[in-house]
């Protein structure tokens, strides 16, 4: 179950995709995360929320966090049409 705690905001990332991100609360232990929504459609569970625990802005943290699902390997297709 998870909770919306804030509106969606857009990050456009270094490499020009843009993402739809917002808080919500995941888990028995209600832990603030970034829900992340790729422009093609795609969603994920995206970093902790970790604004009050270092400077660091929204756009850096979804970013970094980006670039590294990237270089995992993770695939960000939209949905395939079917014909």
């Amino acid at each position: 179950m998870t909770d919306k705690l804030e509106d969606e905001m857009v990050v456009q990332t270094d490499d020009g995709c843009v993402l739809y991100c917002r808080i919500v609360l995941l888990g028995p232990k209600r832990q603030r995360r970034w829900f992340v929504r790729h422009e093609t459609g795609p969603e994920h569970v995206g970093p902790p929320d970790a604004r009050t625990f270092m400077e660091i802005t929204m756009k850096d943290l979804i970013n970094d966090w980006w670039e590294t699902t990237k270089a995992m390997g993770h695939s960000w297709r939209g949905p395939r049409s079917r014909g």
